[in-house]
């Protein structure tokens, strides 16, 4: 086998092609001391080292140059360090949504609506509207409340100026509901009690008017049941916190004769007034499945 040794080799005429044609079935063949590497201007194209001792051979895809897609081996003629592999063009598959194992996340955040933990696995609430007032408004309400569920009502920092905190409860149209309802409960050190009937709201009264006041409350909604043969009754159950009179502990139900009815939302206000600035308020719902 004769050899030419030379370090550059030029077309003869300006603008043509310089064509390197094997004899036959050979192949124009790039080697190295250790492994084989094409230049192409700056940027090169490396086989696997000799020690590799690979000899496979990839064919490029007969397919058009696609955007988007990528590379990969379509199909292999013979096996081991000798097979032939066709390459064609593909496209990365969307991994499945399920299952998914949580083991393999190392950072980031999953969204809220792509995950639900129910009670049974230890999600006790749901969180349903947090409100945080950065100035006055007349009022906050809660609508849309869902038949026959409980919810948990926390109020922080609940700014009112001068008067009392009042709650008033909502039918399916937003509408408030009036003359129907039962309050009773005890405030003070002391235990004063206070009892209202035919009440159109509630409130946590204290004996006085109040500035400022944190609470925590239960609600059922109560199940709407035509036929009367059986009721779960809406109720809420409120303890709280004011500046001056310390603790109280009310209770609020319909009146015997409107037992029936239920809880589609509820308005909270400050008597004759508005609530102020920096006002909080997170209603949750109890997961009971």
């Amino acid at each position: 086998m004769s050899k030419i040794q030379i370090q550059e080799l030029q077309s003869l005429t300006t603008d043509s092609n310089l064509k390197l044609i094997p004899n036959g079935t050979g192949v124009v063949k790039v080697s190295g001391d250790t492994d084989g590497t094409l230049q192409l201007d700056d940027v090169k194209v490396k086989g696997p080292s000799a020690s590799a001792a690979q000899d496979y051979t990839l064919i490029l895809s007969e397919d058009n140059v696609t955007a988007d897609k990528y590379l990969k081996v379509d199909s292999i003629t013979g096996s081991g360090s000798t097979a032939e592999g066709k390459l064609t063009y593909a496209t990365l598959a969307t991994p499945p949504a399920s299952p998914l194992d949580g083991a393999n996340f190392t950072s980031g955040t999953v969204p809220t609506a792509r995950f639900t933990v129910g009670g049974s696995s230890g999600g006790g609430f749901q969180l349903v509207q947090y409100t945080n007032l950065t100035s006055s408004v007349s009022n906050i309400q809660w609508t849309g409340l869902e038949e026959n569920t409980c919810y948990r009502l926390i109020g922080k920092n609940i700014y009112i100026s001068n008067g009392n905190l009042r709650f008033e409860f909502l039918d399916a149209g937003n509408n408030v509901i009036t003359g129907k309802g039962r309050e009773w409960g005890w405030y003070g050190y002391a235990k004063s009690q206070f009892h209202n009937t035919y009440s159109s709201y509630f409130r946590p009264y204290n004996g006085t008017n109040q500035y400022f006041i944190d609470f925590t409350a239960d609600i059922c909604t109560g199940v709407y049941n035509q036929a009367n043969n059986y009721q779960q009754k809406a109720y809420m159950h409120m303890w709280f916190n004011t500046e001056n009179t310390g603790r109280g502990q009310y209770y609020f139900t319909f009146m015997d004769i409107y037992n029936q009815t239920r809880i589609n939302g509820i308005k909270m206000q400050k008597a004759y007034d508005v609530l102020l600035s920096g006002t909080q308020t997170m209603l949750y719902k109890y997961q009971e499945a």
